[in-house]
């Protein structure tokens, strides 16, 4: 692919990416689902060109959704995971033991959980983070916690079979154009 045509792509899919994280400002049903969709259009990047690119087309999404979208909520879901995550699967699913890459799948999603509370906590401020989060107590939080890892396993295996599709359908149909 020569380089034009890689930067067409880029460009392509970071606008598309750009309109998912806006049409949150009107359609605010879409908060989670379109941090998503920006994160799987990314794969195209990753697997055409390649996960520098992919990680480069992250950042500017990142940048321009914190210019043009209203949904701060839908814009910190994708930076703080569902943005990179589809980049960062691919890079540790080169490990090629199923174990190792779970338990790296597992610590990235909680580290990703603990900046977002984090962030919230100084933003939101501690009162009102504890007023929310500590609502049902620990026991609360902790189901909250557990139920949020059984949802990313779920994300995961979701967005393998998206992937699979991607590379296994879309693109030897669609996209033989760009090469």
């Amino acid at each position: 692919m020569t380089k034009a045509k890689k930067i067409a792509l880029g460009a392509s899919i970071t606008a598309l990416c750009c309109v998912l994280m806006l049409i949150t400002a009107v359609f605010p049903f879409v908060s989670y689902a379109a941090p998503i969709l920006a994160g799987l259009l990314l794969v195209f990047i990753a697997i055409e060109i390649n996960k520098k690119w992919a990680f480069l087309c992250y950042i500017t999404v990142s940048l321009l959704s914190l210019v043009v979208t209203a949904d701060y909520s839908a814009i910190l879901a994708f930076i703080l995971f569902f943005g990179y995550y589809p980049i960062l699967k691919g890079v540790i699913e080169k490990i090629r033991k199923p174990v190792i890459e779970w338990i790296l799948k597992v610590i990235s999603f909680n580290l990703a959980i603990f900046l977002g509370l984090t962030l919230m906590f100084f933003i939101i401020g501690a009162d009102a983070f504890l007023k929310e989060y500590l609502m049902y107590g620990y026991i609360g939080l902790a189901v909250l916690l557990v139920l949020a890892n059984v949802m990313f396993v779920l994300y995961d295996i979701f967005l393998t079979r998206m992937i699979s599709l991607l590379i296994n359908f879309f693109i030897p149909k669609y996209l033989t154009f760009l090469r």
